[in-house]
């Protein structure tokens, strides 16, 4: 579990990995989540962007692409089902300094899936093979694939796709181990994540309900993944991958205290102000409010001030006054240092 993995040429170390989100592993949020304790995260993932779009020069697609410099090793995600086109995105996105890119086969969202991109793919075994056949002609850098278990429970086929994507050219996948039936309910199935790992010879990346470092070690003993993706839990808890890099060297794990969490939040809706307008900024901050908040002190009275906020500053106001938990700590720059030397 320590020893981390290796995708293609690219070193992933620790084995932790920030999973794509749309709407919010935007560059404010990766560039502080990293920070949040340096030397936890391995590889970062862009938001998912449309490969039907970004062949089209889209520019709210375009932007997708713009990476940090402290952003690396990042992926890619590109999602579609035109061979061609997908072929057009992933050379963009190698273009824009992609590390590796990955093919989004596993998003349950509906606006993707009925334009037959996403977990659809996973209805087609031979179109996905055909687009990752295309995309690993025009790629330099390592092609990886996400999946699910499968459509519904009726079609469990993560292993054949498995199969068929390293025969067609892919250096790693990534499983979750739910169905697209299921999106985000129930349980992830992580016996999955061991049968493709056993299936196959590449690096296989488990993800699915890694909330804790507890589970986290859970999951990575019973399957034998060569790493963890973690999405949700991160949205409430940037700490979660120091946490489990801690768990894993036998470190003591700490929990932030509120004020960190609102320091962090607060950080990010200054970042957020380099590049987005304020309508995006609050729709962004607001989206956090349930992860942050939840466990504390007054939680529910901050998410009701919160979401009746108009605009960002309104926002940062309410944070302002909710550190009557206790004194702010330093802002991110200042904590940073604290927590690089904390390592």
């Amino acid at each position: 579990m320590g020893e981390g993995l290796t995708i293609g040429v690219v070193r992933v170390e620790p084995p932790l990995v920030l999973a794509p989100m749309s709407g919010v592993t935007d560059v404010p949020f990766r560039r502080l989540v990293k920070r949040a304790r340096p030397g936890s995260l391995g590889l970062l993932f862009t938001e998912f962007a449309s490969s039907e779009a970004l062949s089209r020069r889209i520019p709210c697609q375009l932007r997708l692409l713009r990476l940090d410099p402290e952003d690396h090793p990042i992926a890619v995600q590109i999602y579609g089902r035109d061979p061609a086109r997908m072929a057009d995105a992933a050379a963009m996105a190698q273009q824009a300094g992609a590390d590796i890119v990955d093919i989004n086969a596993g998003c349950p969202a509906r606006n993707v899936v009925q334009h037959g991109g996403g977990a659809n793919l996973m209805r087609e075994p031979e179109l996905l093979a055909a687009i990752v056949r295309a995309v690993r002609a025009v790629l330099q850098v390592p092609l990886t694939v996400k999946i699910r278990s499968g459509w519904d429970s009726d079609s469990i086929n993560a292993v054949e796709i498995a199969r068929r994507l390293v025969d067609a050219g892919v250096e790693a996948l990534t499983v979750h181990g739910r169905t697209r039936a299921q999106a985000y309910s129930g349980q992830a199935d992580w016996g999955i994540v061991r049968r493709v790992r056993e299936a196959v010879p590449v690096p296989v990346i488990g993800n699915g309900d890694v909330n804790s470092p507890e589970v986290a070690l859970e999951r990575w003993t019973t399957s034998g993944a060569a790493g963890l993706m973690i999405g949700r839990a991160a949205m409430g808890n940037p700490w979660i991958f120091g946490q489990i890099h801690d768990a894993l060297l036998g470190r003591p794990r700490t929990a932030p205290q509120p004020a960190q969490r609102l320091r962090w939040w607060l950080d990010y809706g200054e970042a957020l102000r380099e590049s987005l307008p304020d309508k995006a900024i609050i729709g962004r901050m607001k989206q956090l409010a349930v992860p942050m908040t939840r466990g504390l002190p007054q939680g529910v009275e901050l998410r009701r001030r919160i979401y009746a906020c108009p605009h960002p500053e309104a926002v940062r106001q309410v944070l302002l006054e909710a550190s009557a938990f206790g004194e702010l700590p330093p802002g991110e720059a200042e904590w940073q240092t604290q927590e690089a030397a904390r390592a």
